[in-house]
């Protein structure tokens, strides 16, 4: 179940209490010939919300959440849930995106990186690199990609925000959903047509935001500023259910 979902259900509870509330305080002039259908349908209403609302809150996943183990909150392309966090290895800066699917088949995910706009700006950043990236993930899997990324001396030790975008793809499927916990869901990276719709709903007097999700990265300190030859994206799948793990 999607937090869009959730918010709609929330609504209806909402929605149900206070049309419960003034169906029984003034039923008899707001709604004489039907007194008893209305106030039935809100209190069963709000109850049936209010149950799946539960339910969808405190069911159990199927698999552990590994993610959670690193971060508390993390970012979801179309089923893949996945975190970014900048670490040192070997005096290099890698972008390592931890990444677990949370349904039962493979699938193949294009995530993109950018420095995000500054405040006020209009331009972003160029002494960072965006950082395009292709995740394939087996069924319930949970992995990671190291990206060595080039860091500039004046970046080291600061904290940056990336925007984030991308697109997600079950080649065979999806197959049943295995963890249930969404997290801020990204959608397809921002372009110039989006920002030209911004422009033109302000002229319009309708303001509407096309915007990327967001990470923020604390970059190490004391790493080389170009990557060296040596240095290569790595991909390691660190856990798969017993079930799908191949043969030895």
């Amino acid at each position: 179940m999607t937090e869009s979902i959730k918010a709609i259900l929330a609504l209806f509870v909402i929605i149900a209490a206070v049309g419960s509330f003034l169906a029984w305080a003034d039923g008899q002039h707001m709604f004489p010939e039907h007194l008893v259908a209305v106030r039935a349908g809100l209190i069963g209403g709000g109850l049936g919300s209010l149950g799946l609302l539960i339910w969808a809150q405190f069911r159990r996943d199927k698999l552990p959440d590994l993610l959670r183990k690193i971060s508390r909150s993390h970012l979801n392309c179309d089923g893949l849930s996945f975190i970014a966090i900048a670490e040192q290895r070997d005096r290099v800066c890698y972008i390592s995106v931890y990444f677990q699917n949370r349904y039962q088949r493979p699938c193949t995910a294009q995530i993109l990186f950018r420095p995000a706009v500054p405040n006020f700006g209009v331009r972003r950043p160029t002494d960072l690199t965006p950082i395009d990236l292709t995740i394939e993930c087996d069924g319930a899997a949970f992995g990671v990609v190291r990206v060595p990324y080039p860091l500039p001396h004046t970046r080291q030790g600061a904290k940056v925000t990336f925007d984030v975008g991308g697109a997600n793809h079950y080649p065979g499927g999806r197959g049943a959903m295995l963890r249930f916990t969404e997290g801020i869901t990204i959608r397809p990276p921002t372009s110039l047509a989006d920002t030209v719709v911004t422009g033109l709903s302000v002229l319009t007097g309708h303001f509407h935001r096309s915007k990327d999700a967001s990470i923020t990265l604390r970059f190490p300190i004391d790493v080389l500023p170009e990557v060296p030859t040596q240095a290569q994206q790595m991909r390691e799948i660190l856990w798969r259910p017993e079930a799908s793990r191949p043969e030895q």
